[in-house]
C-alpha cells in the first residue's frame, strides 16, 4: 500500500506513471480506485494477473494496447453489437472483431434478445430500488455470474466500478430472498456510496463527498430496509445520519420527534435517546442549556416508564432472564443520561445543580427508609423532598448519616455551612493594583481578563449547593447569582428509580468519575464483548465514564482545563500532563553540554527516563491492587526502578473534589449497605486517596476499616501504601506481621494468602533480593510447616541463599497441583457487568502469579529459560480461560513465519503470536471456506488481568536485564526486546483499549528508537474503528477516541522535540474523524489541547525570532508569523465553539492574557453576548468598557463645539 501521509491534504511522495501505475512499483501493479476513494488518503494497489505469454515486442509504442487498462475494456463489448453500431456484418472479412474472448453462449444470446432493457427482476416487471446509475437487475439465467469468476476477472479486465455493480447485483438478489438481514442492507448501502464516489470522481470521503441527491437515494434504501427491520439499532442510526445530510435542521428535528414517539422503537432500543442527545447538544443553532435539559428530562421520563413496566413483569416472573437483561439495558442508559446531564451542567457552569442531582440520587438509591420501601415512586419522591427542604446534612457532606437516619431517629443535626470553610476570590485583588499602571494603554482587556479569571476561580470554589438559610449572609461575590441555591424542583426530574444492582454500581462509579477519582472495580477495557451484545452499546459508555464518550469529561486536563491565570507548566498540572517541557535555548544548551561531557569522559550517556509512558491521560484497564497504588511514590530514584501503572497520582488526587470524595467513601463504607467485595474495593481506593493526598501513612484508617471488616486485602493495601510512599522498611514489617499470624487466620482468609506472598515476593525481587523472594514463595507451598525465620529482618539488606533443591521440587509440585485444580469457569450468577465482576477470579489470579514468579526465579539462568518458564504458566492459564469462557471467535489461518520466529520455543509461539501469524494454533472449533479455520478465545476482564500480569513480569525482567548489562553483571542469557514486543502486540490484539499494554508498547518501541510500528498500529486501528467494519481477524475492535489520545500522547513524548506538523495533522484527523453526531470533535478538552498547541508554537517561534535564529519573522508563505498564528487560533476557537457550544472554558479562553490581544474588544463582547444567548452560566457581569465612555465624551464635546 502507498499512503499520502497522515492527512489527505499533504503532497504525495510518489509519482503517477499513467494507466493506474506508480513510478517505482512493479508494472503489473495498478491503483484500485474504488478502494482508494473508500479509504480516504490511503492508496490501495492491486496486482493484476501477469500474462504467461512471451511478449513479442518491447517497444512501448507498439505494446501500449496490450498494457492499457482502458483499451482492454473495449474488448468486453459484444462483437454483434459493435458490428451493428458500425454498420458492418460480422462475417465481413474486412471487419476484424475486437472481442478476443470466446463467443457468448447461445443461451446467453437468446436471453439477451428476448428481454428488453427493462430486465426481469425475480420474475417481476417492477423495479423497487431507485438508482442513479441504472436499474438493479438480477437474472435467473446469470447464476454462473454469482458462482464463478468471469473471464474478465481472470484477465484483469474488470474495472472497480464493474466489480462494485456486480456485488450490488448479488446483494440485491440475496436481499429479495432474505430481507431481514440488517448487515447485508448496510453493505448494500455502503456499496452505493462507493459507486457514487467512483462515478463522481470525488477524492474526499465524507458527508461533503456525496451529493444531496445521492442521500435521497440512500434514504429510499433505508426505508425499505426499515420496513423489514424496524427496530434494528444500526439501521436507525445510519438512517438518521443520512437524513441529517439530506435535509435541513427543522426536518431532522421533526424526524427525531417522529421516531421517539414510536413506542415500538423506544421499547426495543433505548440507546436512540443517547444519539438524540448527541445531536441536540452539538446543534449550535437550536442549542441552549434549557432546551438540552428539557430533552434529557423527556428521555428519563420515557425510560423510567419502560423500566417500571419491566420491573413489574420481573416481579411476576423472576425466572425470566431475558426480561431482566432488558431491564439492565434500559437502566444502563438511564445512568448514562444522568451522568451526561451532570457533566453538561458542570461544563456549562451550573456545577451546584449537577452536584445536587448526584446527592439526591444517591440518597434515593441507597438511603431510602425501610418504612418507604413498599411505597410508590411518587410517595418516596415526596418524602425525599421533605428531607431536602429541611436542609439536613446530605450525601457527601460532613457528618452526613443518610436519609434513613434522619427519617427514623428524627434527628436534627447541625449543618456546617461550606461557605464558611472556603476562600472565595475577591473582586478587588491588591495584586491587580500593582499591574494597573502597566496596562493603562489596554485597560479594557485587562479588566476583561480579571473578569474571566474570577469566573474560573468561582467555578472551582463553589462546587456545592448553597442552602436557603445561608442567603441572609451571602458574600458579595454571590449576591447577584441566583443559581447557587438549588431547590428540589431543580433536581426532581433527574431522580429516578434503579432496581438492578448492576445499574446502582454503575451510578456509583460515574459519581466518583464526576468528582475526579476514577473508580471502576468491575469493568475491563473491552467493555462488553463483541459477541454478547445483550445490552445496548450505551452501557459501555456509562461503564467507562470519561473514557469512551467524548461528551463526558475525559480527564485529559485533570479537570482544571487550561487555566488562563497560569501559562507555565510548573503552575498548571494540566499542561505538564499533556505537553512535554518546552525546548528552550537553555535546555538545549544543557543537553549539548552533557553530550560533550560524556564524550570527553568516554562513557555512555545516562539512561533516558521513560516514566512518561505511565502518564497516559486515559486510564483504561482492569483495576487491581497493584494498579490502585502503582509505583510512583518515594523520593529516591531506586524506588522508581520498576514503575507501573496507577489509577491516580498525587497531582490527580490534589485536583479532585477531595472533601466530597472523602466523605462519600466513608459514608458508602460505613453507612450504606453495599455488596461486600465492592465495599472492600472502595476501602482500598480510600486508603490510596489518603496516601497520595497527605503523602503520609494511613495506619489509623486501615485499622478503623479493619474493625468494619477484617481481610487480608486491607492488610496488603496498608503495605502497598507504604511502598507507594517509598517506605520499604515499613512495608516489609507489615508483610512479616501478616505472615506471622497467617496460620491463625480464619479459613476464608487462608484462601487469600497467595495475595500477600505475591506482593511480598515482588517487593523483595524489585529491591535486589531474589533469594528472599523465592523463599517467600516457597513458604506458601509449605503451609503450616513454614518457618518465616528464614526471611531476614526488615532492616537487613542482604540476600539469602536459594532454598534447597528438595524444597524447590516440593514447592513446584504444590503449585502444579493447585494450578491443575483451579476451576476457571465464570460463575453462573456472574456476568461481565455483575457487581461481583472479576472478584471470583482474583484468588486464582494470585496463585497463578505466584506460580509464574516461582518458576521464573527457580529456573536455571541459561538461554533465557527463566522468563520462558514463567511465561509457560501464564500461557496455560490463558488457554484454560479460552477453553472455559470463550466469547469471541477469531480467524486462525496459518501463514509461514520467518526463520527467526520459527526457531523460538513452541510454548512462546502457541499463545503469544496473533492467530493469523500462528502456525501451531489450537484446534479450530469451526471452519469457514472463505475465511479459513476459526477458534474461540476469551476477551473478558479475567483474561485481561492475566495478560497484564504476564506483560508485567517480562517488562520487569527486561529492566533488570538492562541494568545488569550496564553494570557489567551476568543476568542469564540477556534479554531480547522482541520477546516483550511480541507479548504486548499479541495482548493488544485482544485488548486494544488497554492503556497498560499501550504504555508498554510505547516503552519498548521508544527504547529501541523504533517509531513506525506504533504509528502503523494506531492508524490501522483507527481506520478500522472509523469504518465500522468488523475486524478481519475477528478480534475486538478498538475505541477510536482512546486510540486518538494514545497516538497524540505518543507523538508528543516519544522524542525531545515533537513535530508540530504531525500533531496538527493528527488533531485534524481526530476532530474530523467522523461526520456523525458522536464524533470526537465534541470533546472540548481536545479542542483546548489544539488551541494550546498553537499558542505554544506561536511563543516558540517568537522566541526563535528574538534570538536571531530561523526565519526573520516571516513564514514560508511570506506572511507575518504572529498574524498567521492569530488568524489560525481565532478560526480554531470558532470551530471549537461550533462543535462544543456548551463549554464555558472555551469562551473564557479568548480572555486569556496570552491570546486576548488577538481579539478586538467588540469580538470579546460578542463572545460574552453569545454566552448569554446560549444560557451559559455567568456569575458576574462583564465590566463596562472605558474606551467606549471616552469615545462618547469626545463625541459630546464635538457636538457642543458645533452648537456654539
Amino acid at each position: 500500500m502507498l499512503q499520502y501521509g497522515l492527512s489527505q491534504y499533504e503532497t504525495p511522495s510518489y509519482v503517477r506513471h499513467g494507466n493506474g501505475r506508480v513510478l517505482g512499483c512493479p508494472p503489473h501493479w495498478r491503483i484500485d480506485y474504488a478502494q482508494t476513494k473508500a479509504n480516504g488518503g490511503l492508496i490501495v494497489m492491486r496486482e493484476g494477473r501477469r500474462s504467461s505469454k512471451v511478449k513479442r515486442y518491447t517497444d512501448p509504442n507498439a505494446t501500449w494496447k496490450d498494457r492499457s487498462q482502458e483499451y482492454r475494456r473495449i474488448t468486453r463489448a459484444k462483437a454483434e453489437e459493435l458490428a451493428k453500431t458500425l454498420n458492418l456484418d460480422q462475417e465481413d472479412p474486412a471487419y476484424i472483431s475486437l472481442d478476443i474472448r470466446k463467443a457468448p453462449s447461445k443461451e446467453r444470446v437468446s436471453n439477451d434478445e428476448s428481454e428488453s432493457d427493462d430486465d426481469v427482476v425475480m420474475g417481476s416487471k417492477s423495479v423497487d430500488y431507485r438508482d442513479i446509475h441504472g436499474k438493479s437487475v438480477y437474472k435467473d439465467q446469470d447464476e454462473d455470474l454469482l458462482q464463478t469468476t468471469s473471464d474478465q476477472e481472470e484477465e484483469g479486465a474488470e474495472s472497480a466500478l464493474d466489480a462494485l455493480q456486480r456485488r450490488r447485483t448479488v446483494l440485491d438478489a440475496e436481499l429479495r430472498k432474505e430481507p431481514k438481514d440488517p448487515e447485508k442492507w448496510l453493505e448494500f448501502i455502503s456499496i452505493a456510496d462507493d459507486i457514487d464516489l467512483v462515478t463522481s470522481r470525488r477524492l474526499v470521503v465524507g458527508v461533503s463527498a456525496h451529493s444531496t441527491g445521492h442521500a435521497e437515494v440512500k434514504l429510499s434504501y433505508f426505508d425499505r430496509a426499515l420496513l423489514h427491520n424496524p427496530t434494528d439499532e444500526r439501521l436507525l442510526l445510519e438512517y438518521m445520519n443520512c437524513y441529517r445530510q439530506a435535509y435541513p435542521s427543522p426536518k431532522v428535528l421533526a424526524k427525531w420527534d417522529e421516531l421517539l414517539q414510536s413506542n415500538r422503537i423506544r421499547s426495543a432500543w433505548p440507546g436512540l435517546w443517547i444519539e438524540y442527545l448527541d445531536y441536540r447538544q452539538r446543534h449550535q443553532l437550536s442549542f441552549s442549556v434549557t432546551s438540552f435539559v428539557s430533552v434529557a428530562q423527556e428521555a428519563l421520563e420515557s425510560l423510567s416508564n419502560v423500566c417500571r413496566m419491566l420491573w413489574n413483569d420481573i416481579s411476576r416472573n423472576r425466572a425470566d432472564v431475558d426480561i431482566r437483561n432488558r431491564l439492565v439495558r434500559f437502566e444502563s442508559v438511564m445512568v448514562h443520561v444522568i451522568a451526561r446531564v451532570c457533566t453538561f451542567l458542570k461544563q456549562a457552569g451550573y456545577i451546584e445543580r449537577a452536584q445536587a442531582i448526584l446527592q439526591g440520587e444517591m440518597e434515593f438509591l441507597f438511603s431510602v427508609p425501610s418504612d418507604l420501601l413498599d411505597e410508590s415512586f411518587d410517595t418516596r419522591l415526596g418524602e425525599l423532598e421533605d428531607y431536602w427542604d429541611k436542609e439536613q446534612p446530605r450525601f457527601g457532606e460532613k457528618d452526613a448519616k443518610g436519609w434513613t437516619h434522619y427519617f427514623t431517629a428524627k434527628d436534627v443535626a447541625r449543618v456546617d455551612y461550606l461557605l464558611d470553610t472556603i476562600a472565595l476570590p475577591v473582586k478587588d485583588d491588591p495584586m491587580d493594583d500593582l499591574f494597573r499602571p502597566f496596562v493603562e494603554a489596554d485597560k479594557d482587556r485587562f479588566e476583561f481578563g480579571r473578569w474571566a479569571r474570577m469566573e474560573k476561580e468561582m467555578n472551582a470554589a463553589c462546587w456545592f449547593p448553597i442552602r436557603t438559610s445561608e442567603s441572609d449572609a451571602m458574600p458579595a461575590q454571590l449576591e447577584d447569582d441566583p443559581y447557587g441555591i438549588i431547590m428540589f424542583d431543580d433536581i426532581r426530574p433527574f431522580i429516578v428509580d434503579l432496581h438492578t444492582t448492576e445499574a446502582k454500581t454503575q451510578f456509583v462509579d460515574c459519581m466518583f468519575h464526576f468528582q475526579g477519582l476514577p473508580v471502576s472495580l468491575t469493568a475491563g477495557s473491552n467493555g462488553l464483548s463483541q459477541q454478547r451484545q445483550s445490552t445496548s452499546t450505551a452501557q459501555v459508555k456509562s461503564r467507562s465514564f470519561g473514557c469512551y464518550n467524548p461528551y463526558f469529561h475525559d480527564g485529559l486536563l485533570l479537570d482544571v482545563g487550561l487555566d488562563s491565570t497560569y501559562s507555565t507548566q510548573e503552575n498548571n498540572p494540566g499542561l505538564s500532563r499533556i505537553f512535554p517541557p518546552i525546548m528552550t535555548v537553555e535546555r538545549a544548551e544543557e543537553m549539548v553540554r552533557k553530550e560533550i561531557e560524556f564524550s570527553i569522559k568516554d562513557c555512555e550517556l545516562e539512561e533516558e527516563d521513560w516514566s512518561c509512558v505511565w502518564n497516559l491521560p486515559l486510564k483504561v484497564f482492569t483495576q487491581g491492587t497493584d494498579t490502585i497504588f502503582g509505583k510512583h511514590g518515594g523520593s529516591e530514584k531506586k524506588n522508581h526502578r520498576y514503575p507501573w501503572a496507577a489509577v491516580s497520582s498525587h497531582d490527580e488526587v490534589q485536583q479532585c473534589n477531595k472533601e466530597f470524595v472523602r466523605n462519600s467513601l466513608k459514608q458508602l463504607i460505613e453507612v450504606v449497605p453495599m455488596e461486600k467485595t465492592y465495599r472492600r474495593g472502595l476501602m482500598l481506593h480510600h486508603i490510596m486517596m489518603e496516601t497520595f493526598d497527605n503523602m503520609a501513612t494511613t495506619k489509623e484508617l486501615t485499622q478503623a476499616y479493619s474493625k468494619v471488616e477484617s481481610s487480608l486485602e486491607l492488610m496488603n493495601g496498608q503495605a502497598q501504601s507504604e511502598m507507594a510512599l517509598g517506605r520499604i522498611k515499613e512495608a516489609r514489617k507489615a508483610y512479616r506481621k501478616i505472615l506471622s499470624i497467617s496460620q491463625s487466620l480464619p479459613e476464608d482468609h487462608q484462601n487469600r494468602l497467595p495475595l500477600v506472598h505475591r506482593f511480598y515476593a515482588e517487593l523483595e525481587w524489585e529491591h535486589g533480593r531474589p533469594g528472599v523472594a523465592l523463599e517467600i514463595l516457597s513458604l506458601l507451598a509449605e503451609g503450616s510447616q513454614a518457618n518465616i525465620s528464614n526471611i531476614p529482618d526488615a532492616k537487613d539488606k542482604n540476600d539469602v541463599p536459594f532454598p534447597s533443591p528438595t524444597r524447590i521440587v516440593k514447592a513446584r509440585q504444590f503449585y502444579s497441583q493447585k494450578a491443575a485444580q483451579l476451576h476457571l469457569v465464570r460463575p453462573a450468577h456472574s456476568s461481565n457487568d455483575h457487581p461481583v465482576g472479576s472478584q471470583w477470579f482474583e484468588p486464582a489470579l494470585d496463585l497463578i502469579v505466584c506460580y509464574a514468579w516461582f518458576e521464573y526465579l527457580s529456573a536455571p539462568k541459561a538461554a533465557g529459560s527463566e522468563v520462558e518458564a514463567g511465561i509457560k504458566v501464564f500461557e496455560n492459564a490463558i488457554q484454560e480461560l479460552d477453553r472455559r469462557n470463550p466469547d469471541t471467535e477469531i480467524n486462525s489461518g496459518a501463514e509461514l513465519l520467518d526463520q527467526s520466529v520459527l526457531n523460538e520455543s513452541v510454548s512462546m509461539r502457541s499463545i503469544l503470536l496473533p492467530a493469523h501469524l500462528n502456525p501451531i494454533s489450537g484446534p479450530a472449533t469451526s471452519t469457514d471456506s472463505k475465511k479459513g479455520p476459526k477458534r474461540k478465545i476469551c476477551t473478558t476482564a479475567e483474561a485481561e488481568m492475566l495478560w497484564i500480569q504476564l506483560a508485567k513480569m517480562v517488562y520487569f525482567h527486561s529492566i533488570r536485564a538492562g541494568e545488569s548489562s550496564r553494570e557489567g553483571q551476568s543476568f542469564g542469557a540477556g534479554f531480547q526486546p522482541r520477546a516483550l514486543r511480541r507479548i504486548v502486540h499479541s495482548g493488544l490484539e485482544r485488548f486494544p483499549n488497554c492503556s497498560i499494554l499501550q504504555s508498554l508498547y510505547f516503552w519498548t518501541e521508544a527504547k529501541q528508537r523504533v517509531h513506525g510500528r506504533v504509528r502503523t498500529w494506531v492508524n490501522d486501528q483507527v481506520a478500522q474503528s472509523v469504518s465500522g467494519a468488523p475486524s478481519r481477524t475477528g478480534y475486538p475492535s478498538a475505541d477510536k477516541n482512546v486510540l486518538w489520545i494514545f497516538g497524540l500522547y505518543y507523538e508528543l513524548w516519544h522524542q525531545d522535540t515533537y513535530n508540530v506538523h504531525t500533531i496538527r495533522t493528527m488533531l485534524e484527523s481526530a476532530l474530523g474523524s467522523s461526520s456523525k453526531a458522536n464524533s470526537f470533535s465534541s470533546s472540548p478538552n481536545l479542542w483546548l489541547i489544539y488551541l494550546e498547541l498553537e499558542v505554544r508554537e506561536s511563543i516558540r517561534q517568537k522566541s526563535i525570532r528574538e534570538m536571531g535564529q530561523g526565519t526573520k519573522g516571516t513564514s514560508s508563505s511570506g506572511k507575518d508569523i504572529d498574524a498567521e498564528f492569530g488568524v489560525r487560533i481565532k478560526g480554531m476557537l470558532h470551530r471549537a465553539l461550533a462543535d462544543c457550544p456548551w463549554y464555558k472554558d472555551l469562551y473564557l479562553f479568548a480572555f486569556e492574557p496570552r491570546v486576548r490581544s488577538l481579539f478586538s474588544l467588540e469580538e470579546l463582547e460578542a463572545l460574552y453576548e453569545t454566552m448569554l444567548v446560549k444560557e451559559i452560566r455567568v456569575r458576574q457581569e462583564l465590566p463596562e468598557r472605558v474606551s467606549r465612555d471616552i469615545e462618547m465624551d469626545h463625541g459630546g464635546d464635538v457636538a457642543m463645539a458645533e452648537d456654539s
